[in-house]
C-alpha cells in the first residue's frame, strides 16, 4: 500500500458561509455547491432579509442561521462584533462544532468551488493523518474588449507561484502597487476541514489548539476555488467604498490590510467623486488585453471556468437574472448617493465600450 493510513470510506463535505449579498448571488452559491456535491450550505445571514430567508428555505440542503441582535447575545453575550471577520471566524466556528458531514469549507459567497473530479473523491483519496485539504484559489478577470453581460462571464487568473519572480520584477509597473502576487484580492486560498480534528477555524485555513501538534495540509491540484471577487464592475467598486467606511477611513484603520489592498481603498476613497476615474482603476485591475489573455493563458496564468453556477440554479428550478443590470439594479450598499454612482458608472461604462465599437448588454 502507498500511503500507510488510507481511507477507504466514501466522505461527505459541507459548506460554511457568512453573508449578506443579493439574492440572485446566494441562491447560485448555494444550488452550486449542492449541485458539487455537497451535503449541505449552512448560511449565516449577517443581517435579517425575511425575502432570502424564505427563499432559501424552500431549498432542501440548505440551513440558515439569521445573525441578529438576539443571536449575537445568545451565542456571544454581546453585542454584534464590528469586525466582518470576526464574525465571520465565530459563525464558522460554530458550524464546525456541530458538523454532521466528515469534511468543512468556509468560504465567502463569492467563492465557488471548481472540481476536475467530485470533490468528495479526492477527499477520500487522502491519507488519515492529513487534517485538511488546501484549495487554491484564482480570481476573475475580464476580456479588456468584451463587456461583461452576465455575472458569471470572463477568465480566472492564477496568483504568481511562490518561487517565481517577486511581481515587482515582472508587472506594469502602473498596476504593479495594487496587486498582490499578480492579482488583486486574496492569494490564500481556502481549506476543506476535517470535522473531527478540534482545530480552530480560520478565513483561510485552521490551526491546531494551543499545545496540540501543527496541522497537516495537503495541496490540493484537481480542485480549487473561483474568487468571483465583486459580481460586476460597479458591485467591486461600491465594495471598495464600504470597505473604506466599514473600518472608520484612515491609514490606520486600514493597516491590518495587505499594502495592495490599502492603495485600492485609498484611490477609491480619493476618487470616490469621479467615476470615470474609478472605472478607468477596474478596467486597469481587472480587465486584461487579449495579448495579455493569450499570454497568460500559456504560462498557465489564466483558465476559462469549467462551472455554469447558473445551470446548477436553474437545474433547481429557481429562477434568477444573472444579467449584470439586474445585478447593479439590486445592489443595495449604504454608500451615500448609490444611485446617482450607478447611472453615472452605467453611462461611463457603456461609452468605454463604444469608443471600441463594442455596446454592453
Amino acid at each position: 500500500m502507498y500511503f500507510r493510513d488510507a481511507g477507504t470510506e466514501r466522505v461527505t463535505w459541507a459548506v460554511v458561509a457568512t453573508c449578506r449579498e443579493s439574492l440572485v448571488l446566494t441562491l447560485s452559491f448555494v444550488t452550486h455547491h449542492l449541485a458539487q456535491g455537497a451535503a449541505y450550505v449552512e448560511l449565516y445571514l449577517d443581517a435579517p432579509d425575511p425575502v432570502q430567508e424564505a427563499a432559501l428555505a424552500r431549498i432542501p440542503g440548505c440551513r440558515v442561521t439569521v445573525c441578529d441582535a438576539a443571536y449575537w447575545r445568545e451565542t456571544l453575550g454581546g453585542p454584534r462584533p464590528p469586525a466582518n471577520e470576526k464574525r465571520q471566524l465565530r459563525n464558522a466556528g460554530r458550524a464546525y462544532a456541530r458538523a454532521e458531514a466528515d469534511w468543512i469549507v468556509h468560504l465567502d459567497a463569492d467563492e465557488f468551488i471548481e472540481a476536475d473530479v467530485p470533490l468528495a473523491d479526492v477527499l477520500g483519496a487522502l491519507p488519515d493523518t492529513v487534517d485538511y485539504l488546501h484549495l487554491p484559489n484564482l480570481e476573475r478577470v475580464f476580456d479588456a474588449t468584451r463587456p461583461q453581460a452576465q455575472l458569471f462571464d470572463g477568465y480566472m487568473r492564477a496568483p504568481l507561484a511562490r518561487g517565481w519572480p517577486v511581481q515587482a520584477e515582472v508587472l506594469d509597473p502602473e498596476v504593479q502597487p495594487m496587486l498582490h502576487r499578480g492579482i488583486v484580492a486574496h492569494s490564500q486560498g481556502k481549506s476543506v476541514v476535517r470535522s473531527d480534528r478540534d482545530c480552530l477555524m480560520g478565513i483561510h485555513s485552521p490551526r491546531a489548539r494551543s499545545g496540540r501538534d501543527a496541522l497537516l495540509h495537503w495541496p490540493a491540484t484537481t480542485a480549487r476555488v473561483l474568487h468571483f471577487d465583486g459580481l460586476t464592475g460597479f458591485h467591486w467598486i461600491m465594495k471598495l467604498l464600504r470597505g473604506w467606511s466599514d473600518r472608520g477611513g484612515g491609514a490606520a484603520a486600514h493597516g491590518g490590510l495587505v499594502p495592495s489592498r490599502q492603495a485600492q481603498i485609498g484611490y477609491v476613497d480619493e476618487n470616490r467623486g469621479d467615476m470615470f476615474a474609478l472605472l478607468q482603476l477596474h478596467q486597469n485591475l481587472k480587465a486584461l488585453p487579449p495579448e495579455d489573455l493569450a499570454r497568460m493563458e500559456a504560462l498557465g496564468l489564466v483558465r476559462r471556468p469549467q462551472i455554469d453556477p447558473g445551470a446548477a440554479l436553474h437545474a433547481m428550478g429557481r429562477a434568477g437574472d444573472l444579467s449584470v443590470r439586474a445585478f447593479d439594479d439590486g445592489l443595495d450598499f449604504e454608500v451615500p448617493d448609490l444611485d446617482r454612482h450607478r447611472k453615472r458608472w452605467r453611462r461611463l461604462y457603456r461609452m468605454h465600450f463604444e469608443d471600441q465599437g463594442s455596446v454592453p448588454a
